[in-house]
């Protein structure tokens, strides 16, 4: 099953890691902390769901009013740097229940290690998290249909086995949960593979 091959994978991670645990370039990151970037007003709550190492907020920081970083991997959070602004929460993302409301949640490069029925889940934890806020889901999609990817990985050493839902699918499930998706391709330079290419979702 692949929740259970990602707990497994991301443990790993921690073990092997010390630091940051993103792999892509830096241009990947620029590229999502600039999509970020785009819904803040400043001042905003953020739910960052699925949060690493806190790569994709520490840079927003200073426009942000808060944050509360959720990740199921403890050694993850005890990587981000301690600061009153910043609430770290152990939890898986469906798991996780908001007790306030936040004013942009987002979740970035988590679909890909969820089942079908967990990703459906996710975005209601999402929906319930920003009521009358945005919400951003990033991740790597299918062009013309699912991709179901159990290969070795160069980037990591190790097998990977990821999820990648047809765009349009993945944009209908979210549009079942949220008033409004727009759907943003990033720049085929970041796509490596000719069948998936990576996509944001704002929503609504």
């Amino acid at each position: 099953m692949i929740s259970d091959f990602a707990d497994g994978f991301w443990r790993a991670r921690a073990e092997s890691t010390n630091a940051s645990i993103r792999w892509t370039d830096a241009t990947m990151l620029e590229l999502d902390i600039t999509m970020v970037e785009s819904q803040l007003r400043g001042g905003d709550a953020l739910l960052d769901l699925g949060c690493g190492t806190g790569d994709l907020f520490l840079p927003l920081l200073h426009r942000l009013g808060s944050v509360t970083a959720v990740d199921m991997i403890p050694e993850f959070l005890g990587r981000i740097p301690a600061d009153p602004k910043i609430t770290t929460v152990q939890s898986n993302v469906v798991e996780f229940s908001p007790s306030v409301p936040f004013d942009l949640a987002v979740m970035f490069g988590v679909v890909t290690h969820l089942s079908l029925e967990q990703e459906t889940a996710a975005y209601r934890v999402l929906r319930t998290a920003a009521p009358a806020g945005t919400v951003i889901v990033k991740n790597q999609c299918g062009r013309d249909a699912d991709v179901d990817v159990d290969r070795w990985s160069e980037a990591f050493a190790s097998r990977y086995v990821g999820r990648y839902p047809h765009v349009s699918r993945q944009a209908a499930r979210l549009a079942e949960v949220f008033g409004s998706v727009e759907v943003v391709p990033y720049p085929d330079a970041m796509n490596k593979w000719p069948d998936s290419l990576h996509v944001a979702f704002i929503c609504h």
